[in-house]
Protein backbone atom coordinates (compact mmCIF):
# COMPACT_ATOMS: atom_id res chain seq x y z
CA UNK A 1 0.00 0.00 0.00
CA UNK A 2 3.00 2.32 -0.13
CA UNK A 3 3.08 4.58 -3.19
CA UNK A 4 6.40 4.76 -5.00
CA UNK A 5 7.45 7.51 -7.38
CA UNK A 6 10.52 7.71 -9.59
CA UNK A 7 12.35 10.60 -11.23
CA UNK A 8 12.97 9.51 -14.82
CA UNK A 9 16.09 10.79 -16.60
CA UNK A 10 17.37 12.96 -13.80
CA UNK A 11 19.90 15.44 -15.19
CA UNK A 12 22.22 14.29 -12.40
CA UNK A 13 23.57 10.80 -12.98
CA UNK A 14 23.81 8.35 -10.09
CA UNK A 15 26.03 7.15 -8.55
CA UNK A 16 27.94 10.35 -7.86
CA UNK A 17 31.14 8.86 -9.30
CA UNK A 18 29.48 8.86 -12.72
CA UNK A 19 28.12 12.37 -12.21
CA UNK A 20 31.69 13.52 -11.51
CA UNK A 21 32.25 13.68 -15.26
CA UNK A 22 30.45 17.03 -15.06
CA UNK A 23 30.56 17.98 -11.39
CA UNK A 24 29.40 21.59 -11.87
CA UNK A 25 26.06 20.32 -13.17
CA UNK A 26 25.13 19.15 -9.66
CA UNK A 27 25.36 22.54 -7.98
CA UNK A 28 23.82 24.40 -10.93
CA UNK A 29 20.85 22.04 -11.35
CA UNK A 30 17.36 23.48 -11.05
CA UNK A 31 15.35 20.63 -12.57
CA UNK A 32 15.36 18.16 -9.66
CA UNK A 33 14.51 20.97 -7.25
CA UNK A 34 11.54 21.98 -9.41
CA UNK A 35 10.34 18.37 -9.68
CA UNK A 36 10.47 17.87 -5.91
CA UNK A 37 8.64 21.14 -5.29
CA UNK A 38 5.86 20.11 -7.69
CA UNK A 39 5.69 16.71 -5.99
CA UNK A 40 5.31 18.28 -2.53
CA UNK A 41 2.61 20.65 -3.80
CA UNK A 42 0.66 17.76 -5.30
CA UNK A 43 1.07 15.11 -2.59
CA UNK A 44 2.07 17.05 0.54
CA UNK A 45 2.30 18.64 2.94
CA UNK A 46 4.75 16.31 4.69
CA UNK A 47 6.00 16.29 8.27
CA UNK A 48 9.42 14.97 7.22
CA UNK A 49 11.32 14.57 3.96
CA UNK A 50 14.26 12.24 4.50
CA UNK A 51 17.06 12.01 1.96
CA UNK A 52 18.93 8.73 2.28
CA UNK A 53 21.50 9.99 -0.20
CA UNK A 54 22.20 12.91 -2.49
CA UNK A 55 23.12 10.78 -5.47
CA UNK A 56 21.00 11.57 -8.50
CA UNK A 57 19.68 14.77 -6.95
CA UNK A 58 21.21 18.14 -6.01
CA UNK A 59 21.54 19.25 -2.40
CA UNK A 60 19.88 22.49 -3.46
CA UNK A 61 16.55 20.67 -2.89
CA UNK A 62 17.15 21.46 0.79
CA UNK A 63 16.55 25.14 0.01
CA UNK A 64 12.87 24.23 -0.46
CA UNK A 65 12.76 24.72 3.31
CA UNK A 66 11.93 28.34 2.42
CA UNK A 67 8.68 27.22 0.78
CA UNK A 68 7.82 24.49 3.30
CA UNK A 69 9.00 25.78 6.70
CA UNK A 70 6.86 23.27 8.62
CA UNK A 71 8.50 20.27 6.96
CA UNK A 72 11.65 18.80 8.47
CA UNK A 73 14.36 18.08 5.92
CA UNK A 74 16.66 15.28 7.08
CA UNK A 75 19.63 13.53 5.46
CA UNK A 76 21.34 10.27 6.44
CA UNK A 77 25.12 10.34 6.17
CA UNK A 78 26.02 6.74 5.43
CA UNK A 79 28.54 7.65 2.74
CA UNK A 80 30.57 10.74 1.92
CA UNK A 81 29.10 11.74 -1.46
CA UNK A 82 28.53 15.31 -0.21
CA UNK A 83 32.32 15.66 0.19
CA UNK A 84 33.81 13.09 -2.14
CA UNK A 85 32.86 12.45 -5.77
CA UNK A 86 33.63 8.76 -5.19
CA UNK A 87 31.62 8.80 -1.92
CA UNK A 88 34.43 6.95 -0.09
CA UNK A 89 37.06 9.49 1.01
CA UNK A 90 39.57 6.95 -0.25
CA UNK A 91 42.44 7.97 -2.51
CA UNK A 92 44.88 5.42 -3.95
CA UNK A 93 44.71 3.04 -1.00
CA UNK A 94 44.72 5.70 1.71
CA UNK A 95 42.12 7.41 3.85
CA UNK A 96 41.79 10.73 2.05
CA UNK A 97 41.53 12.77 5.24
CA UNK A 98 44.92 11.55 6.51
CA UNK A 99 46.70 11.52 3.19
CA UNK A 100 49.01 14.07 1.55
CA UNK A 101 46.52 13.70 -1.33
CA UNK A 102 43.63 15.07 0.74
CA UNK A 103 40.90 16.27 -1.61
CA UNK A 104 43.12 15.91 -4.67
CA UNK A 105 40.02 14.67 -6.49
CA UNK A 106 41.30 15.26 -10.00
CA UNK A 107 44.28 12.98 -9.35
CA UNK A 108 42.05 10.36 -7.72
CA UNK A 109 39.34 10.30 -10.39
CA UNK A 110 41.44 10.55 -13.51
CA UNK A 111 42.00 6.78 -13.44
CA UNK A 112 38.30 6.10 -13.70
CA UNK A 113 36.35 5.90 -16.93
CA UNK A 114 33.46 8.32 -16.58
CA UNK A 115 30.91 8.79 -19.29
CA UNK A 116 29.16 12.02 -20.10
CA UNK A 117 25.40 12.45 -20.09
CA UNK A 118 25.58 12.41 -23.87
CA UNK A 119 27.25 8.98 -23.73
CA UNK A 120 24.53 7.64 -21.42
CA UNK A 121 21.85 8.92 -23.76
CA UNK A 122 23.62 7.13 -26.60
CA UNK A 123 23.64 3.89 -24.60
CA UNK A 124 19.92 4.16 -23.82
CA UNK A 125 19.01 4.83 -27.43
CA UNK A 126 20.39 1.48 -28.54
CA UNK A 127 19.69 -2.14 -27.63
CA UNK A 128 23.42 -2.85 -27.57
CA UNK A 129 26.35 -0.84 -26.27
CA UNK A 130 27.42 1.49 -29.11
CA UNK A 131 30.86 1.06 -30.63
CA UNK A 132 31.96 4.45 -29.25
CA UNK A 133 31.30 3.32 -25.67
CA UNK A 134 32.99 -0.05 -26.23
CA UNK A 135 36.12 1.72 -27.42
CA UNK A 136 36.09 4.03 -24.40
CA UNK A 137 35.78 1.08 -22.02
CA UNK A 138 38.47 -0.97 -23.76
CA UNK A 139 40.91 1.93 -23.72
CA UNK A 140 39.81 3.45 -20.43
CA UNK A 141 43.45 4.17 -19.55
CA UNK A 142 43.35 6.74 -22.36
CA UNK A 143 39.76 8.02 -22.01
CA UNK A 144 39.99 8.85 -18.32
CA UNK A 145 37.33 11.49 -18.32
CA UNK A 146 35.03 13.35 -20.63
CA UNK A 147 35.25 16.60 -18.66
CA UNK A 148 38.62 17.30 -17.04
CA UNK A 149 37.40 18.82 -13.78
CA UNK A 150 39.92 20.75 -11.75
CA UNK A 151 40.44 20.42 -8.00
CA UNK A 152 38.91 23.89 -7.75
CA UNK A 153 35.68 22.61 -9.33
CA UNK A 154 35.54 19.75 -6.83
CA UNK A 155 36.19 22.25 -4.00
CA UNK A 156 33.25 24.34 -5.20
CA UNK A 157 31.11 21.17 -5.18
CA UNK A 158 32.03 20.47 -1.53
CA UNK A 159 31.51 24.11 -0.54
CA UNK A 160 28.08 24.17 -2.20
CA UNK A 161 26.91 21.00 -0.43
CA UNK A 162 28.23 22.25 2.90
CA UNK A 163 26.42 25.58 2.46
CA UNK A 164 23.11 23.91 1.54
CA UNK A 165 23.28 21.56 4.53
CA UNK A 166 24.43 24.16 7.06
CA UNK A 167 21.76 26.61 5.91
CA UNK A 168 18.71 24.42 5.36
CA UNK A 169 19.03 20.89 6.78
CA UNK A 170 17.11 20.16 9.98
CA UNK A 171 19.33 17.22 10.84
CA UNK A 172 22.24 15.17 9.51
CA UNK A 173 21.77 11.59 10.73
CA UNK A 174 25.32 10.25 11.06
CA UNK A 175 25.51 6.45 11.12
CA UNK A 176 28.35 6.46 13.64
CA UNK A 177 30.11 8.81 16.04
CA UNK A 178 33.16 8.77 13.76
CA UNK A 179 31.06 9.95 10.81
CA UNK A 180 29.83 12.86 12.94
CA UNK A 181 33.42 13.73 13.89
CA UNK A 182 34.44 13.76 10.22
CA UNK A 183 31.47 15.93 9.28
CA UNK A 184 32.30 18.43 12.02
CA UNK A 185 36.00 18.47 11.08
CA UNK A 186 35.03 19.37 7.50
CA UNK A 187 32.94 22.35 8.51
CA UNK A 188 29.44 20.93 8.79
CA UNK A 189 27.44 22.50 11.60
CA UNK A 190 27.80 20.50 14.83
CA UNK A 191 24.30 21.59 15.89
CA UNK A 192 22.82 19.63 12.97
CA UNK A 193 24.77 16.39 13.54
CA UNK A 194 22.80 13.56 15.15
CA UNK A 195 24.44 10.16 15.73
CA UNK A 196 21.86 7.60 14.65
CA UNK A 197 23.38 4.15 14.27
CA UNK A 198 22.35 2.30 11.15
CA UNK A 199 20.32 -0.88 11.56
CA UNK A 200 17.58 -1.98 13.94
CA UNK A 201 17.17 -2.87 17.61
CA UNK A 202 16.24 -6.45 16.79
CA UNK A 203 19.30 -7.80 18.64
CA UNK A 204 18.05 -6.48 21.97
CA UNK A 205 14.70 -8.21 21.52
CA UNK A 206 15.62 -11.42 19.70
CA UNK A 207 15.18 -14.83 21.26
CA UNK A 208 18.09 -16.70 19.80
CA UNK A 209 17.16 -19.99 18.18
CA UNK A 210 19.81 -21.74 16.14
CA UNK A 211 19.69 -24.78 13.92
CA UNK A 212 23.18 -25.57 15.21
CA UNK A 213 23.84 -27.41 18.47
CA UNK A 214 25.25 -24.81 20.85
CA UNK A 215 27.81 -27.37 22.00
CA UNK A 216 29.29 -27.92 18.56
CA UNK A 217 33.04 -27.33 18.45
CA UNK A 218 32.71 -25.45 15.18
CA UNK A 219 32.06 -21.78 14.53
CA UNK A 220 30.95 -20.12 11.30
CA UNK A 221 31.98 -16.52 10.64
CA UNK A 222 30.38 -14.53 7.82
CA UNK A 223 31.84 -11.52 6.01
CA UNK A 224 29.00 -9.81 4.14
CA UNK A 225 29.44 -6.85 1.81
CA UNK A 226 32.03 -5.55 -0.61
CA UNK A 227 35.38 -7.29 -0.17
CA UNK A 228 37.41 -4.14 -0.75
CA UNK A 229 40.26 -2.36 0.97
CA UNK A 230 38.19 0.60 2.08
CA UNK A 231 35.60 -1.78 3.60
CA UNK A 232 38.33 -3.30 5.78
CA UNK A 233 38.89 -6.64 4.04
CA UNK A 234 42.66 -6.62 4.70
CA UNK A 235 42.14 -5.78 8.38
CA UNK A 236 39.70 -8.70 8.58
CA UNK A 237 41.98 -11.17 6.78
CA UNK A 238 44.91 -10.18 8.98
CA UNK A 239 42.82 -10.80 12.10
CA UNK A 240 41.79 -14.23 10.81
CA UNK A 241 45.42 -15.22 10.24
CA UNK A 242 46.16 -14.48 13.90
CA UNK A 243 43.58 -16.91 15.28
CA UNK A 244 46.17 -19.65 15.78
CA UNK A 245 44.96 -23.15 16.74
CA UNK A 246 41.28 -22.15 16.67
CA UNK A 247 41.32 -21.97 12.87
CA UNK A 248 40.81 -25.72 12.42
CA UNK A 249 37.29 -25.45 13.83
CA UNK A 250 36.18 -22.31 12.00
CA UNK A 251 34.20 -22.19 8.74
CA UNK A 252 34.56 -18.90 6.87
CA UNK A 253 31.82 -17.59 4.58
CA UNK A 254 32.05 -14.58 2.29
CA UNK A 255 28.85 -13.18 0.81
CA UNK A 256 30.70 -10.69 -1.32
CA UNK A 257 31.47 -9.25 -4.69
CA UNK A 258 35.20 -9.93 -4.99
CA UNK A 259 36.57 -7.99 -7.94
CA UNK A 260 40.29 -7.96 -7.23
CA UNK A 261 42.20 -11.14 -8.01
CA UNK A 262 44.70 -10.44 -5.22
CA UNK A 263 41.96 -10.35 -2.60
CA UNK A 264 40.31 -13.54 -3.88
CA UNK A 265 43.66 -15.35 -3.79
CA UNK A 266 44.19 -14.33 -0.16
CA UNK A 267 40.72 -15.55 0.77
CA UNK A 268 41.17 -18.90 -0.98
CA UNK A 269 44.58 -19.31 0.71
CA UNK A 270 42.73 -19.49 4.05
CA UNK A 271 41.51 -22.96 3.03
CA UNK A 272 44.94 -24.25 3.99
CA UNK A 273 44.33 -23.60 7.69
CA UNK A 274 40.57 -23.16 8.24
CA UNK A 275 37.92 -25.88 8.31
CA UNK A 276 36.35 -24.52 5.14
CA UNK A 277 36.05 -21.32 3.11
CA UNK A 278 32.82 -20.74 1.17
CA UNK A 279 32.23 -17.82 -1.21
CA UNK A 280 28.74 -16.68 -2.21
CA UNK A 281 29.17 -14.19 -5.08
Amino acid sequence: GIRIFTIINSPIIAPVEKAAADIDRISSDTITKKILSEFIDQYGPFDVIHFHSFEGISTNVLSLKHLYPNTKFLHSVHDYCIMCPKAKLWNHGENCLYSPRKFMCHDCLKRNLRLSIEDYKLMRSSDSIPFKIKIKKKFSHIFHTTHANSDDQYRRYRDFNRRMINTYSDGELCVSRRVAEIMESEGFSKAKLIVNYIGTKVASMATYHSRTDINTPRLTILFMGYATEEKGIFVYLDALRQLGPYRNNIILKFASVIKKKRIKQQILKLRDTFKDVIIYD
